[in-house]
């Protein structure tokens, strides 16, 4: 455990996060007409497709919970 958390000190979560990575790699480009915001520039790559499936279907999740416990934005963080 110490291992791990002394690994991840550093870790950004809007640098490492899976779109921030995506670019970084050469593998997207922002594209706001897109409905992730990413244009895929390699667009059969499992790890991006998939990737993004998973981090859009994540991302609806919190919002849809942060709502519902939250419905007043004064009370969000």
């Amino acid at each position: 455990m110490e291992i791990s958390a002394s690994m991840f000190k550093s870790w950004r979560f809007d640098k490492e996060g899976l779109p921030a990575d995506l670019i970084r790699r050469g593998i997207a480009v922002p594209d706001p007409t897109q409905p992730d915001g990413l244009k895929l520039l390699i667009e059969d790559c499992p790890y991006a497709a998939d990737g993004l499936l998973i981090w859009s279907a994540n991302e609806d999740w919190v919002r849809t919970y942060v709502i519902h416990y939250y419905p007043n934005s004064s009370q969000n963080l």
